[in-house]
């Protein structure tokens, strides 16, 4: 008699992408539309095969083509996604099997429903391709060898990135917000899941410590700087190294892609910021004028200026074209770190090693706001996407979110072992 009442335990084991499979990571990565078409037919296949992992790899890869390939290639993906899709409706999971399951591979599989038994479908947090939307969230990198995504509004805590063997400094997320990517000590960079936190991929190759990261301004490229004096150009989807830039005579320390993706400009400890084309990877521009280590680079938003920090204790605006300095920023009284441009341009934001950071009037140079309750190096620095926050990280183990208008601060996130470096907002519309 009564109700009978059937609930399933939300805990279960967590299943992350495999890495796919050489030949079809390379299909991916050819320059010829009809071998990546070839290469997502193979996707295809993984997707209605019995292994969960390489499933989700492959779900995952797919959905990625169909938003960021050449429209030939991108209508392949999406109609392989859209069979599945269709193929699932009206179907009872315990007679779909592992090959249809969810509406895409699941994340979180039972401990009792394995490879060819069924599984829980993830709650729609968890989802993959769930995507941030614009500044709702903030991930931050830290000495404690983890990034942390928080919700920017209450300052909780909402996933913990674990997997790097040292410290986590430069942080990215990607222009659709499913992405993030992180940079480390450990000599790797890697992308995560902005969702579910999973590992997507680790990109190996440089010789020293990893210390920015940055997408292109369409998801498909990561730039990565180092300690080995080079910069690194790789495939979002594959992880392969698409182009090596060398010259610069010391440590690359800080990267940044024009807003159209046609140029990288790196900064380095040779005292130089260069710029150069990123589809050949040919040297175009050399700026001269910082008397130290320049350390982080950011484009305006119309890409016209660029702005650089040093640790000559000054900031600079430069045109981009012809590469001729404009303003030099003075005031902070040790060495400044962080920089970044807000949403329309006007302002220009630095962090510094007297433990504060500035905002700066872009046009006139001119100091607007300091920013200060750190108590040690403020290192990162970031605007939200409508541009009334910005969020500043600091040796004081905290990230900070203040009001750009007022210079009051909003929020203050604890929970990091150690110094707090890079700092992100997931972007506008994702």
């Amino acid at each position: 008699e009564g109700s009978i009442v059937l609930a399933r335990s939300p805990a279960g084991k967590v299943i992350t992408p495999a890495p796919l499979p050489e030949h079809i990571s390379a299909g991916l990565d050819n320059r010829s539309m009809h071998v990546r078409i070839g290469a997502v037919r193979a996707l295809g296949e993984l997707l209605i095969g019995p292994d969960l992992a390489l499933a989700l790899a492959a779900w995952e890869a797919l959905e990625q083509v169909a938003e960021e390939d050449r429209p030939q290639v991108a209508a392949a993906s999406r109609e392989i996604l859209q069979a599945v899709q269709d193929d699932d409706t009206g179907q009872e999971q315990a007679d779909r099997g592992p090959t249809t399951i969810g509406r895409r591979p699941p994340i979180i599989a039972d401990s009792e429903f394995t490879a060819g038994r069924g599984a829980i479908e993830p709650t729609p947090r968890q989802e993959p391709g769930t995507r941030s939307r614009g500044g709702k969230l903030i991930v931050t990198g830290s000495a404690d060898k983890t990034a942390r995504i928080w919700d920017t509004a209450t300052g909780t805590l909402r996933t913990t990135l674990i997997g790097h063997g040292g410290g986590v400094g430069g942080i990215a997320f990607s222009p659709d917000g499913t992405l993030i990517a992180t940079a480390s000590n450990d000599k790797t960079a890697r992308i995560w899941s902005t969702a579910t936190g999973a590992p997507r991929q680790t990109l190996t190759g440089h010789d020293g410590s990893v210390w920015s990261v940055a997408f292109s301004p369409d998801g498909t490229l990561i730039a990565t700087t180092s300690q080995d004096k080079t910069a690194r150009i790789w495939n979002t989807i594959t992880g392969k190294l698409r182009t090596t830039l060398k010259g610069h005579g010391g440590e690359v320390s800080g990267v940044a892609f024009s807003p159209d993706g046609t140029l990288i400009a790196t900064t380095s400890q040779d005292k130089t910021i260069r710029i150069w084309n990123t589809a050949t990877g040919a040297l175009r521009t050399t700026l001269k004028g910082h008397e130290d280590w320049v350390l982080r680079v950011a484009f305006s938003p119309d890409g016209t200026l660029i702005a650089t920090t040093s640790s000559d204790k000054t900031a600079r605006i430069w045109n981009t074209a012809p590469g001729t300095p404009r303003q030099t920023l003075t005031g902070h009284q040790g060495r400044v770190r962080g920089v970044a441009f807000s949403p329309d341009g006007t302002l220009i934001a630095t962090t510094s090693h007297d433990g504060t950071a500035r905002i700066w009037g872009t046009a006139t140079g001119a100091l607007h706001t300091t920013l200060t309750g750190h108590e040690g190096v403020v290192y990162g620095v970031a605007f939200s996407p409508e541009g009334t926050l910005v969020a500043t990280t600091s040796q004081d183990k905290t990230a900070r979110i203040w009001d750009t208008s007022t210079g009051q601060l909003q929020t203050t996130l604890t929970g990091h072992d150690s110094s707090v470096w890079g700092v992100a907002f997931s972007p506008d519309g994702a």
